[in-house]
């Protein structure tokens, strides 16, 4: 029989040992290392060892309070992702004229949010590309709240995927979800990203609204005509990432018995 092996992964390390040289020898002596701060609080101590982001359990939170920071109406670290074969961009179902922006009128919390608006097509923003990194096989939960007015037929939508170390797209690495009961009051959204990509070095997510021919399923193939609103709104806010613990329990030997 092998021993067996337990490891987590997705828990921010509360205490490690570490060698640090002694100031006056210059030896090598091991220490314990104990990090007892909460994850948004800086420490005490600026020459401290410190985690990098993507290793806290709360790796990201977008709450798009940027009235003192950001004079543009898009968020800092984010894009449109419409339709323009100037960058190229082919998404001709989302217009260029579809524009999401901050919102200082509507907040879950605070007093900013995003807004995508819909005047006929869909509307995206997107995280830009390396906005976001995160561990190879990692699985990540994306959670944020959103609200809704004017939409019959359109709907909100919550989208993420793995990028590798270029930026592009892990093709099988998308996931999404969809609200289909719309509700002027805020509600839940949440998808999560499976531990499944070893090349995985960033997380992209796109906030959108949606028009029924991106999520419906087609019953009449290219003789579909498709119902779209062409005044309505959704509102995202306070879009958290947040790292999954994961638990792997293997043996020394190769049967694992």
């Amino acid at each position: 029989a092998g021993a067996v092996l337990l490891a987590m992964t997705g828990l921010p390390a509360r205490a490690q040992t570490v060698t640090i040289p002694d100031r006056d020898t210059g030896q090598a002596q091991p220490e314990a290392l104990t990090d007892n701060q909460p994850d948004d609080q800086p420490d005490a101590d600026p020459s401290a060892t410190r985690r990098p982001q993507a290793a806290r359990r709360t790796v990201r939170v977008f709450d798009f309070e940027e009235r003192r920071t950001n004079s543009l109406d898009v968020p800092a670290g984010w894009l449109r992702a419409q339709h323009d074969p100037l960058v190229p961009r082919d998404r001709p179902s989302f217009p260029i004229w579809n524009l999401a922006r901050l919102d200082y009128t509507v907040a879950a919390t605070g007093e900013g949010s995003l807004r995508c608006d819909v005047e006929g097509g869909s509307s995206s923003l997107r995280l830009k590309p390396g906005e976001l990194p995160i561990f190879p096989k990692g699985e990540y939960a994306i959670r944020a709240v959103v609200r809704t007015e004017g939409l019959v037929s359109a709907r909100p939508r919550l989208v993420v995927r793995a990028l590798d170390r270029e930026g592009r797209a892990i093709p099988g690495s998308q996931r999404q979800t969809i609200v289909e009961e719309l509700d002027t009051e805020w509600q839940p959204i949440e998808v999560v990203l499976p531990g499944e990509f070893a090349d995985a070095a960033y997380l992209q997510i796109d906030l959108e609204v949606v028009q029924p021919q991106e999520f419906r399923r087609e019953s009449l193939l290219n003789h579909q005509v498709w119902a779209q609103d062409f005044d309505g709104a959704a509102w995202f806010d306070d879009v958290v990432v947040t790292q999954v613990p994961q638990l792997r329990l293997t043996t020394t030997s190769p049967l694992n018995i």
